[in-house]
């Protein structure tokens, strides 16, 4: 009858497959990629420790884990940007449209119901000077109810006059497009 030997006997090895796991979900610091390593070595990694000679399993299993963390993580750092970039162009070309007199395109930038505010909206610019400068400072999502809210905090710069003003804004998403909804600004 032959014994098998005790697993203290075993000449024990680390799976190469969850170290790799595990160094990939730990450096997150490099976007997506790593992450995704880390959850395709993860996997063999549990496999090759079925072995009782293959040790490394809770490495795994932590590489795994930290991998979705990455992919989290940057998916909604890269949804934040992506996100904020055509909002701060909705708001940049609707001050400047407002700047530059052209009214008709501030009104298709805007909500229907918006027409007459357009033009105070555009008085209050141009009763300041030329427009040098906008600033688009702090960016707030809501979504709730099938609507997308943007609020808005920014700065405008003159040319004519040393003063800035500070501007709010509300921005709706509107059949897939972001649309102003109000505009104020005063001085700062």
């Amino acid at each position: 009858m032959m014994s098998r030997p005790s697993p203290s006997a075993v000449q024990q090895k680390f799976s190469k497959a969850a170290l790799t796991a595990l160094a990939c979900g730990l450096c997150v610091f490099v976007p997506f990629a790593t992450g995704l390593a880390a959850l395709v070595a993860g996997p063999i990694g549990i496999r090759a420790t079925r072995s009782e000679a293959v040790v490394g399993r809770r490495w795994a299993i932590l590489g795994m884990a930290l991998g979705l963390v990455n992919l989290g993580a940057w998916g909604f750092i890269v949804d934040m940007h992506l996100e904020r970039a055509p909002i701060e162009a909705v708001a940049h070309q609707y001050i400047d449209d407002l700047a530059h007199h052209r009214l008709a395109a501030a009104r298709q930038e805007s909500l229907a119901n918006r027409t007459d505010a357009v033009q105070v909206d555009a008085d209050t610019i141009n009763n300041h000077g030329t427009v040098n400068d906008i600033e688009v400072g702090d960016i707030h999502r809501h979504s709730g109810y099938d609507i997308t809210t943007a609020s808005i905090d920014g700065l405008i710069g003159f040319t004519n006059n040393a003063q800035t003003f500070t501007f709010q804004m509300v921005l709706v998403r509107f059949g897939g497009q972001w649309r102003v909804q109000s505009f104020i600004a005063y001085p700062h």
